[in-house]
């Protein structure tokens, strides 16, 4: 019966898979970190990986105007049409590579599984600012 704050989520990953679809290579938290040059403490703990993604964030937001310049709305509605864009791709080559593609959600920021237990999606917050001025 719990309900999440609302608040505005800016995921680099999807952010990434969004704005630079066709880069080959890794795109795990340090492969962004490294890919974008950010200058993070290289160190795997909770506190410095949640440094390293926003510096991440940070870096996409300017270097894509798609992510930076837009409203904190808008980058939510383009952020859940990326990552919907790429589950449905990537479902299809799993299918295609005969491998289960069941749980490739393409539900965002919310997986339809967390939904399931009762969680109402998130709404984004409105800054004036760009969004990226506030980490």
């Amino acid at each position: 019966g719990n309900t999440l704050p609302q608040l505005t989520v800016i995921d680099p990953l999807v952010c990434d898979r969004g704005v630079d679809r066709y880069r080959r290579g890794s795109r795990t938290l340090s492969s962004l970190v490294t890919h974008y040059r950010c200058d993070v403490i290289a160190s795997h703990d909770a506190a410095a990986d949640a440094a390293a993604a926003v510096a991440v964030a940070r870096a996409i937001a300017r270097s894509f105007p798609e992510v930076g310049s837009v409203s904190p709305d808008d980058l939510m509605r383009a952020q859940a049409d990326w990552h919907r864009a790429w589950a449905t791709n990537y479902a299809a080559y799993r299918r295609e590579n005969g491998l289960d593609a069941s749980d490739v959600d393409e539900r965002w920021p919310v997986p339809s599984r967390v939904l399931k237990v009762g969680a109402e999606s998130l709404v984004p917050v409105r800054y004036r600012e760009p969004w990226w001025k506030f980490w």
